[in-house]
């Protein structure tokens, strides 16, 4: 049987929360911080997205899946664009 690899700890990561509304929980966020994660946004606008990853290039992203189809093709070809190789999660039941 092989091993998994150890996961490496999260300490110091960005994450980029794209948000139409408030549907991450505030427990979700504070979960987040105690494993050092630093939370850049939440943003809802695509603007808001580029101006946020041009200095703070984020190691991951939730997405809201909820987003319209215009915004969320938007958001994930910058994030494609600025960060390649980066985890990047949709959803709209978290």
């Amino acid at each position: 049987m092989t091993k998994a690899a150890p996961l490496t700890p999260p300490r110091g990561k960005k994450v980029l929360v794209v948000e139409s509304e408030s549907l991450l929980p505030m427990s979700a966020y504070r979960a987040m911080e105690r494993l050092g994660i630093e939370i850049i946004g939440p943003v809802a606008f695509p603007e808001d997205v580029f101006l946020l990853i041009r200095g703070n290039r984020p190691h991951g992203a939730i997405v809201d899946a909820a987003l319209n189809e215009y915004d969320r093709k938007a958001v994930l070809g910058m994030l494609h664009r600025t960060c390649p190789r980066r985890s990047c999660m949709l959803g709209n039941d978290m």
